[in-house]
């Protein structure tokens, strides 16, 4: 991708150079149809979403992508009569996104489109966040935007670009700083101490902001920023008066995908035997995990490709506990597999998916004049080195808002 600097040296000369080098006259443009209204969605695995199972695929698994059925965009389509500027126009929902995708993937990922009038891009380096944020992420996230704009499916289009954000992982509930989310049989555990969950929490501020001021930069009606973040309120990891079960996703208190370890736990005691599969949402009783885990008996093995762990109660041996985990699943320290059950972590639920949805099409509304928004408040936890205090903050990075006051509909 051409650096920010070569544009602005060479003008506009430049810009058609790369125009046409990154989109060959002999690749022809598909036009839209006059009755539709074209819309899309591209990004990485927070806009695709990330699908386990043919239940809940998107598209049945095309281009590899793992869209989700669920995914925020398909909330969007499916409220259209609640935000379309183009009543007498059908939907026309372009779903592009793709699990894995990264910045520099977005001009690929608008090759596949038409001619939408409408664009939804949430794309980061989140491998690359912490050296990118204070070292120029604001001017490549604008990069990204002049070649959105230079793009052949919406170059003259007069289409809109709106540009998301992240959501926050954790609240700062004092019970977290006991927990982990280590694998039960992780040789070494890392604590969820307050310090460590604001540190992630100030990286995706940081990262938004940098996002937010990329789309501001053009001072242009038609390039949008949203903060995704209020959607999470109250639904985080470590949320204040959530327990330990909430966290691994048993119900739909947290709306952020946690890493579940495909296995099953048999307690048996005496002559009771129950087993328990983690793709259910009835957990073993938590007393007799933790009284057990820490009494391992034997040597972990393999039978049937399945690592096969055993644990006694010194104190009343007849109480046991047995897990089993497939081979190649888990290891020592936590994933090894590719799997979708894997790849969700850290993303959002069906839950949260929604609620950004919701959020969106409020948004929408405000934009095509179909509301007021009247009551709609976008915001963001506070992070360090900020005072919150009725619904402003004072940062170091900025003012904003913390305030929680918009409803969301469902």
């Amino acid at each position: 991708m051409l650096r920010r600097e070569a544009f602005r040296k060479e003008g506009y000369t430049l810009l058609i150079i790369f125009f046409l080098l990154g989109h060959p006259r002999n690749v022809p443009l598909i036009e839209a149809r006059a009755d539709k209204f074209v819309f899309g969605a591209i990004g990485d695995s927070w806009a695709s979403g990330i699908t386990w199972n043919d239940t809940n695929s998107y598209d049945g698994g095309k281009d590899d992508c793992h869209r989700y059925k669920y995914a925020w965009s398909t909330v969007i389509d499916g409220s259209y009569a609640k935000w379309t500027p183009d009543a007498g126009k059908e939907p026309e929902f372009e779903f592009k996104a793709c699990s894995g995708a990264r910045l520099e993937n977005m001009n690929g990922q608008m090759d596949k489109m038409t001619r939408p009038k409408l664009v939804f891009m949430e794309a980061r380096e989140i491998y690359e966040v912490r050296k990118r944020v204070n070292n120029g992420m604001q001017e490549y996230a604008e990069e990204n935007i002049d070649a959105w704009r230079a793009h052949r499916a919406v170059a003259g289009n007069e289409a809109t670009l709106i540009v998301l954000g992240y959501a926050g992982f954790f609240a700062l509930g004092d019970e977290c700083n006991e927990w982990n989310f280590n694998v039960p049989w992780a040789i070494w555990k890392q604590k969820l101490v307050k310090e460590m969950r604001q540190e992630f929490n100030d990286i995706i501020f940081l990262m938004n902001q940098a996002l937010r001021l990329a789309a501001e930069h053009y001072n242009d009606p038609k390039i949008q920023y949203i903060d995704i973040d209020t959607a999470f309120h109250q639904h985080r990891f470590c949320e204040p008066g959530d327990d330990y079960r909430d966290q691994l996703n048993y119900g739909d208190k947290v709306y952020i995908w946690n890493n579940p370890a495909k296995m099953s736990i048999t307690v048996k005691n005496e002559n009771d035997v129950k087993t328990y599969e983690s793709n259910t949402e009835t957990p073993p009783p938590q007393d007799i995990v933790d009284k057990l885990k820490y009494h391992e008996e034997g040597k972990r093995r393999i039978e049937s490709d399945q690592w096969i762990a055993n644990f006694r109660d010194p104190q009343h041996p007849e109480l046991t506990m047995e897990w089993k985990y497939p081979v190649g699943e888990l290891g020592p320290y936590g994933s090894e597999s590719k799997d979708g059950l894997i790849g969700r972590t850290l993303h959002p639920t069906q839950e949260g998916h929604r609620d950004v949805g919701n959020l969106i099409v409020q948004r929408l509304r405000q934009i095509y004049g179909r509301t007021d928004g009247r009551g709609i408040l976008l915001s963001f936890l506070c992070p360090l080195g900020c005072t919150c205090c009725d619904g402003i903050s004072t940062c170091t990075f900025g003012a904003r808002s913390c305030s929680f006051s918009f409803v969301v509909t469902r």
